[in-house]
Formats: structure tokens, sequence, C-alpha cells
């Protein structure tokens, strides 16, 4: 227990004197109580609570590893305590995330990151008590300013200064730990120093395995209860496991992408389930290897995805769509203007399994009084949808008709040029403008 409070700095024990009051004003002033007991039920029994549990077990193995290897021993109680709250906890919370499939190689950066290293540099000293009682509330007070002014576009003008201000402090803690350490450099070097440097360093790299094998286990867990909701019959459900199993392994956008699927398959049949895994292959295949496309009939759909992409505008997979004849790619709602709500744009491209047919290029705007630069920018993403599609300059008649949002249409060998424009019914200032390139039936 002395090792432990001789371990305790500065700033970490102004961070317990101010987190005492505030919890007693909560508890005082709310029904904590009730919200506690609501949290601890939750906790204990939840979908989570099995993995909290493994995870305990896992990092207490661990632990005893580095004690029996004179790595760890009591006064590294807290920086444990701190790691398993800070990256064991917190990465069980990111393993669900269908868009993080990389996440164990962001792991292994960030324990091998600059980021790991300053974090350390800054915790190694302290400033007296005092300063550190009066850092403490200002850090906390500034951060969560920037927290409100980025979720609110009335003070997207103060992120920058904030920002400044918050790496103006994160500078001063920097050279102030540099200053003592190498003032201090001798008692600084030494092995208990070097101990909680490396002790959390060592236990990242040691959970990684059980972050990967829980991972596993949650994705195969969401894609088996998908399985059990889209195929009727138990026993095309158990196919529907070990044929996933087989073919994707423990690929998690495999797994994804075929589950997303299963609605417009009508699985019926274990040929059915076969064909389904099939058709991702397939499309994996075909994005590896894309099949030239004749001009008369339309675009390389995996060329036609990537038409925008140096102005930020990125699609999803292109995959079957209402059915497996008609086949769509969209990307998410980029916005482009400081506006309340904000003025955005997206692209699509539609065709069948092989060729794509049309290109739409969409902007929604709320307030047709504020809308010069959404115009401006959707405009430059036209100019370059008219370069990567057709190969030329965009005609000064559509361009006209995208700046004065008047509908119009025009031909281009065998492709129809389309601009229209729909107001918003419920929206009194609110519209959308399209631009749409499609072959001509």
């Amino acid at each position: 227990m002395k090792c432990l409070l001789e371990s305790i700095n500065n700033r970490e024990l102004a961070l317990l004197i101010w987190m005492f009051p505030l919890f007693l004003w909560i508890a005082f002033t709310s029904n904590f109580l009730k919200a506690a007991g609501k949290i601890l039920q939750s906790f204990f029994w939840s979908k989570l609570t099995p993995y909290f549990l493994a995870v305990v077990t896992y990092v207490t193995g661990i632990v005893y590893l580095l004690f029996k290897i004179h790595l760890w021993d009591l006064s590294q109680l807290k920086n444990t305590v701190l790691w398993y709250f800070t990256v064991g906890v917190a990465s069980l919370f990111h393993i669900t995330d269908k868009n993080k499939s990389n996440y164990l190689n962001a792991t292994i950066k960030d324990v091998l990151s600059l980021t790991a290293i300053i974090q350390f540099i800054i915790g190694v000293y302290s400033f007296s008590l005092f300063v550190e009682l009066i850092l403490i509330p200002f850090v906390v007070i500034i951060t969560g300013m920037v927290v409100v002014a980025e979720s609110n576009k009335e003070h997207h003008r103060l992120i920058p200064v904030l920002r400044k201000l918050t790496a103006l402090i994160g500078l001063i803690l920097i050279f102030y730990s540099l200053f003592k350490i190498i003032s201090d450099f001798k008692s600084l070097s030494n092995e208990s120093t070097l101990t909680d440097f490396l002790v959390p360093a060592v236990l990242s790299f040691l959970f990684l395995p059980m972050l990967y094998i829980i991972s596993i286990v949650v994705t195969l867990d969401d894609v088996f209860t998908g399985i059990d909701k889209r195929i009727k019959y138990p026993e095309l459900q158990r196919y529907a496991r070990w044929k996933t199993l087989l073919y994707f392994h423990v690929n998690k956008n495999d797994l994804y992408r075929w589950r997303k699927l299963l609605p417009l398959q009508h699985i019926k049949s274990r040929n059915d389930i076969d064909n389904s895994i099939q058709l991702i292959k397939e499309m994996k295949r075909n994005e590896s290897n894309p099949v030239s496309v004749n001009w008369s009939k339309g675009w390389s759909p995996y060329s036609a995805l990537l038409f925008l992409k140096e102005n930020g505008v990125t699609t999803g997979y292109y995959q079957p769509a209402t059915t497996v004849h008609k086949w769509m790619a969209c990307s998410k709602y980029l916005d482009i203007d400081d506006n309340t709500p904000a003025s955005n744009i997206s692209y699509y491209v539609e065709g069948d399994a092989t060729v794509a047919t049309k290109l739409t290029l969409s902007l929604s705007v709320y307030n047709n009084q504020q809308d010069g630069l959404a115009v401006a920018k959707f405009l430059d993403n036209a100019v370059l949808l008219f370069k990567k599609s057709l190969y030329t300059p965009i005609p000064i008649q559509i361009e006209d008709s995208i700046i004065n949002g008047i509908s119009y249409q025009q031909k281009i060998e065998n492709r129809n040029i389309i601009v229209e424009k729909q107001l918003w019914e419920n929206k009194a200032g609110g519209y959308t403008l399209n631009l749409i390139i499609q072959i001509c039936n």
C-alpha cells in the first residue's frame, strides 16, 4: 500500500481532490444511487459481461506472468488499473464497430507511436499540488469548450483559438517535463521509471491476442444472429453457419457483406446459401480485376466509384440493391458548408452486375438564401465528373443551369445529361439539385 501511495503524483492527487466534491455533488443533487444501481445491474447482466470477465481473467494472468519475471510489482498497480480502464475496457466498446476491421494494426501503431512517448514524458513530472489544482479544471473547461464548439456550428470560429490554446498547454507540459528530465536525468534513468514506461506497452501487446479472439466471437455472434433472422429453417441456419466459416473464415468485412445481402437472396435451400456465398466471392474478384466495359454500354462500375475520389467523395461497395439484377453503390452524405443543418453532396452509381449505366451527383440544400458555397462545390464536383466519365469539359449550358438552379437536359453521344431541381414541399427554401448522366435506352 505504501508503494501504491508513493506512486501517485501531484497531478493524480489533484484529480482525486477535484473528483471528490464532484462525486458528492452528483450523489446529492440527482438520483445517483438509483442510476448507479442500474449501471451496475446492466454491467453485470449485459451482453458484454462475459467479455469483461474474460478480460479481467486474461489480464490477471498477464500480470502474474510479469510478476514472475520481475517486471511487475505492487507499485505498478496504479498503472495497471489505469491501463485496464483506458485501453482494456475501452477496446471492448470498439470491437463491434463493423468499419474498424484494422483495429489491431491501429492499436499496435498507437503503442509504438510518438503520442505514447509524449504521454509518458508528460506523466513523469508534475507541477506543485497548488498549480495542478488550478491547471486541471482549466484544461477540463477548455476541452469542454472545444467539444461544445465542434457540436454547435455557431461557435465554430472559436475552434482554432481553443485548439491553439490546448496545444500551448501541451507544449508547456512537454517542455517542462523535458527540462526536468535533462536536469534530473540521473533520478529518471532508473529501473522504476523504465518499468513505468514498459508495463503499459507490454500489457497492450499481450492483450492483442485476447482482443482479436473477442472480436471474432462478437462478429460471429452478430452474423449468426442475422442468419437466424433471415433464414427460416434451423437446418439451413446450421448449414449457413458452417459454410460462412468455411469460406469466409473470420474475415469481418466478408461476413458483414454477406449478411447484408441476405434479405435479397430469399434463402430456401442449401443451393441458395451456396449461391449467396459465391456472389460475394465473384464481387471480390471483380473488384480486384475489373472487366473492361465497352464505351457504348456504360462504365466499369469499379472505375465509376472512383470518379470523385480526389474531391473526397467516396462510395461503399457496388452490390445488389433491390434485386440481384439492379446494382448500386452510394456515398455517405458529405457536408459542404457551415450552415445548420449543413448542405450536403452525395454520389450514386447504378447499373447491373457488370456495367454501370447511371451516375447521379446530388446536392441537398436546406436554405436557398445561403446556398452559394454549396452550389460552388457542387459545380466543382460536376466538372470533375464530366472530366472522368465523359472525358470532356462541362458544357456551358450545363454549368449555367447548375449555377442558376434551372432544370435542363442535353445529349452527348449516347448519354443523356439531366440537371433537375426539386423544391421540398415540407420545407420552405429547401431543395435538391441533381446532375444525372445516364446511358440512353
